[in-house]
């Protein structure tokens, strides 16, 4: 009798157990569903922040051109592939805050320069000027696709010095010593990072969406370091402010044509997602 009762109360703490398991194995497909679920909503239903513009700075020659500018040109949300060279565009209605980061190799030119200024411009036009696809249909429509689109207009401008830390030549010197091995391999660089906000609020209206950036440096003979001239941004919606990066990231990921080139720099811009 007793043996009897010791297996009964055997399977029933097995049959416990195996419907314990089976709870958590249904809690856990529960959460991994549901996360893939979200996730791709959100990503259908929330405008993407964190976009990555690649800037390129080109050389001037003084006295004619005394800045070097880069530029971003953004592309209509409806252009799909047809732009390949455009960058993607910014989420409509929300605002934007901006920062400008430069990494500066301590040559003999920068340390020449000292202080500059770096200027941002936003240009941007009504959001109903697209062009319509396909052919023209009547003399007018053809006339007015004769008709070069108005330039864009000026929707923002901000300006902000620079200035590279001066370092004396026996500072220099017993700092070259000291990192000499990093120095020599490649690890380390000798450079500087500058940043500075450009605007604390950049509102991308409905109605003239900014459709073009640019990126302007006072000195033609400035140089910059390999990726990264870049801003930071971020996006403040919803009551809140969603932080972001429009910068490095941008930088870190663009390449910089003409590396090794006196006036070569590059760079990018990106807002991070909330």
């Amino acid at each position: 009798m007793m043996q009897c009762t010791m297996l009964r109360l055997r399977a029933a703490a097995t049959t416990s157990l195996g419907l314990t398991l089976r709870g958590v194995a249904h809690i856990v497909a529960s959460f991994v569903l549901s996360t893939v679920v979200y996730s791709a909503i959100y990503a259908a239903a929330v405008p993407e922040a964190e976009l990555n513009y690649p800037l390129h700075f080109g050389l001037c020659d003084p006295p004619n051109v005394t800045r070097r500018v880069a530029a971003a040109r953004l592309a209509p949300s409806d252009a799909g592939g047809r732009v390949a060279a455009a960058a993607p565009p910014l989420a409509p209605g929300y605002k934007y805050m901006a920062r400008l980061c430069l990494e500066l190799p301590e040559s003999p030119p920068n340390v020449e320069v000292g202080t500059f200024l770096a200027e941002l411009s936003l240009y941007g036009g009504d959001s109903g000027e697209a062009a319509a696809d396909g052919p023209p249909v009547t003399a007018l429509d053809a006339v007015q696709a004769a008709t070069p689109p108005a330039p864009p207009a000026m929707l923002f401008a901000s300006a902000r010095p620079f200035v590279l830390r001066y370092r004396s030549p026996q500072v220099r010197w017993l700092g070259n010593l000291f990192f000499m091995l990093p120095l020599v391999l490649g690890l380390l660089e000798e450079k500087q990072t500058h940043c500075a906000p450009l605007a604390d609020e950049l509102h991308n209206r409905r109605d003239h969406p900014v459709l073009e950036m640019r990126v302007a440096l006072s000195s033609c003979s400035l140089q910059e370091g390999e990726p990264p001239a870049s801003r930071e941004a971020g996006r403040q919606g919803r009551g809140r402010r969603e932080g972001a990066r429009l910068g490095r990231g941008l930088a870190a990921r663009a390449g910089c044509e003409g590396r090794g080139r006196e006036g070569c720099g590059c760079g990018g811009l990106s807002a991070a997602r909330g």
